[in-house]
């Protein structure tokens, strides 16, 4: 067991990555925990469809595509920017099992399988990344606690109350941000907030409707919202990490996730500009 300590708030914790073994197999927290996500979003995506009239069968149809590419384009996309830890060795690339995924990877993945499969069976694109961005937003909330329990993803050094006491490969201890749990918090917030504004926004009402909320009616709404949100997060939780990817000297997530939310800003303003002219 490895311990995990908050000085600050008098929290100590043992921590044991394997969660129990089948058939001399062992099965990790950190997956047990990513798949309680995603089965949490499935559920979340299925009430959504019936909600806004999206056949439960065409979505089953996006996810089953969707799933198995995210996690390749997860491993795919840390390997390219962790070259060097797999050169000399390429059947390292297939142990997934060992650690070494990105978040950002698997969103990409999944949102452009999503548009391809969408496109094929004629299906409404924007609809399906609505559902999708307000699922994936709560999944990554519960997923982020599987890198507390693999002790990764954490800041850099701090004092602050709520710091987290890491044993670094050493033997030193360090107190660092637990920047998995501002991630985690981070999109709880952003789902309840998305949650609750496309129930708003589509509540039936006989009152004039502002800007914002026939902007929010449109396809596509949501899922701009969540890139804006979700890449407004990272961006500021990245530039505290001390295991993020670079590309030279950047830090490849934070620059993709300024990127999205300039890109996604654009494109929203652009839904409530149709909204304010559709009025007239």
């Amino acid at each position: 067991m490895t311990p995990i300590d908050f000085p600050g708030l008098a929290l100590h914790f043992q921590i044991e990555r394997v969660a129990f073994s089948v058939l001399g197999l062992d099965v990790y927290w950190y997956g047990l925990i990513i798949g309680i996500g995603f089965f949490i979003a499935l559920m979340i995506a299925f009430d959504e469809a019936k909600r806004v009239e999206l056949s439960t069968d065409d979505l089953t149809d996006v996810i089953l595509w969707a799933t198995p590419v995210s996690i390749v384009c997860a491993r795919l996309y840390y390997v390219v920017f962790q070259w060097d830890l797999y050169r000399n060795d390429l059947w390292q690339i297939f142990a997934i099992r060992d650690g070494g995924i990105a978040i950002y990877g698997a969103v990409i993945g999944a949102f452009v399988t999503s548009f391809l499969v969408a496109r094929h069976k004629k299906l409404p694109i924007l609809r399906i990344f609505d559902i999708g961005g307000l699922a994936f937003l709560l999944a990554q909330a519960i997923g982020r606690w599987g890198n507390f329990v693999n002790q990764e993803a954490y800041g850099g050094t701090t004092s602050l109350p709520w710091r987290m006491q890491l044993t670094m490969k050493d033997g030193s201890l360090q107190a660092v941000h637990p920047t998995f749990f501002y991630e985690s918090i981070w999109n709880f917030f952003g789902f309840l907030m998305l949650w609750a504004l496309r129930r708003w926004a589509f509540k039936p009402t006989e009152q004039k409707q502002g800007t914002f909320k026939k902007g929010l009616q449109h396809d596509g709404g949501t899922f701009f919202l969540y890139v804006i949100w979700y890449g407004l997060g990272r961006a500021w939780i990245e530039g505290l990490r001390q295991d993020s990817l670079y590309l030279g000297s950047l830090r490849i997530s934070q620059l993709l996730a300024l990127f999205s939310v300039a890109f996604s800003a654009i494109f929203l303003l652009h839904l409530c500009k149709m909204s304010k002219i559709g009025k007239k």
